[in-house]
């Protein structure tokens, strides 16, 4: 989290409102945006323009392969290669690993494992990501682009079913 200090009883709420106008200023200078909503209690905003200004300075930070997070002997065999079993053992081993750093692969439910095992190797190692990460980010691999019609969840997923095509679960 950054360095200005957290909410402290008796903080008088003149000078939360103060460094909150010199967070957003550090967001804007980083290219950052957010959306506020009037009202906010200025205790509640201070915390999430933390969050907003870590982000955006994790964003411009250093960036290493994704691919680096898991060991130089660790392999990840052609899927053809896995049998039943053993893609599942291999993907709880995988998702172990993902989860020690932060990282989370969030697919539709019933997606096959097949597609899951396919999906994290072909797309998710070659993604970068910070080299540190703020206390609290996680960071979450969906697989969704917004994009039904090229998606490789679809057939297992109700929002794109009932948004994309009408169907109605």
């Amino acid at each position: 989290m950054s360095e200005s200090a957290l909410y402290v009883p008796g903080r008088a709420a003149h000078e939360i409102e103060r460094e909150n106008q010199a967070l957003k200023r550090s967001i804007y200078e980083l290219g950052g945006i957010f959306n506020e909503m009037p009202g906010d209690d200025p205790y509640v905003l201070n915390q999430f323009l933390r969050y907003v200004l870590d982000f955006e300075r994790m964003e411009q930070g250093a960036k290493r392969p994704l691919r680096s997070i898991f060991s130089p002997e660790f392999v990840f065999p052609a899927l053809e290669r896995l049998p039943p079993a053993q893609l599942q053992l291999k993907l709880e081993e995988i998702e172990r690993i993902l989860w020690e750093h932060r990282i989370f692969i969030d697919l539709v439910e019933d997606l096959p494992l097949e597609q899951v095992y396919a999906y994290i190797v072909d797309h998710v190692l070659a993604e970068e990501i910070p080299v540190e990460f703020p206390e609290g980010l996680n960071l979450h691999f969906t697989g969704c682009s917004g994009c039904c019609s090229d998606c490789f969840q679809l057939a297992y997923c109700e929002v794109g079913q009932e948004a994309c095509l009408g169907v109605e679960s």
